[in-house]
């Protein structure tokens, strides 16, 4: 019953290649090189920071992978480019906490890892809204690591704390929650705490408000 794709060869898919390149950073900085992540709501983040982080590295390069906006994983490889390898287009997706377990069969790290995706996006897009996305050539230099973080556009400091909020977590079984917190405390230490209102605003907006409520990081039903 799956789709058909395309005679084409995945190796040339870079949304595909990022994504399991991300796999190896995300396993090695949180809880440091040896733990990996575990938990059905860690599994599921690990598969959507390497959605978020590979797209993210083609548009701060000035690359553009095929699909109809530069949010979709897997456009070229599954000839879909509406929402790719995934159920959503994570820029268009309107998932929330509250739909772990939504995909037909129930909960999937795939799947559920786009809840993280769509809420990600959420807090990149209020981060573009606060501080622009500057020119390319700027995008290209702070990608390089040539500017500072906090004199780069909106999207590049929301990776920045995405990777700062990897190195923030010291056990592998991680909730959503716990994610949450760690974006929060990176934004303290990075920022001085600009953007806590920010965090907090689309993080509630995606169901991860001050009330949300987890029992963990194997939690299918929080």
């Amino acid at each position: 019953g799956g789709p058909y794709p395309p005679c084409v060869d995945g190796d040339y898919d870079m949304t595909v290649i990022g994504h399991e390149y991300t796999h190896a950073i995300s396993n090695r900085m949180i809880a440091g090189p040896n733990s990996g992540i575990s938990g059905h709501q860690g599994g599921s983040m690990g598969e959507s920071w390497s959605d978020l982080l590979a797209a993210e590295y083609l548009f701060q390069h000035n690359l553009r992978a095929p699909g109809e906006t530069p949010f979709i994983t897997g456009g070229y490889v599954t000839g879909n480019l509406v929402s790719g390898i995934r159920n959503y287009d994570f820029s268009r997706s309107p998932l929330n906490y509250s739909d772990i377990g939504y995909n037909t069969g129930g909960p999937a790290v795939h799947a559920d890892g786009e809840i993280w995706s769509a809420t990600n996006f959420r807090v990149r897009s209020a981060m573009v809204k606060r501080y622009g996305l500057g020119t390319p050539k700027l995008q290209l230099a702070c990608a390089q690591g040539k500017v500072p973080a906090d004199r780069c556009p909106g999207n590049r400091r929301w990776s920045q704390l995405v990777f700062d909020s990897f190195l923030l977590q010291a056990a592998s079984q991680v909730s959503m929650l716990d994610m949450r917190d760690n974006m929060l405390t990176a934004d303290l230490l990075r920022f001085g705490g600009a953007n806590q209102d920010l965090i907090w605003a689309e993080f509630a907006r995606s169901g991860m408000g001050r009330d949300a409520v987890t029992n963990g990081a194997g939690d299918t039903d929080p």
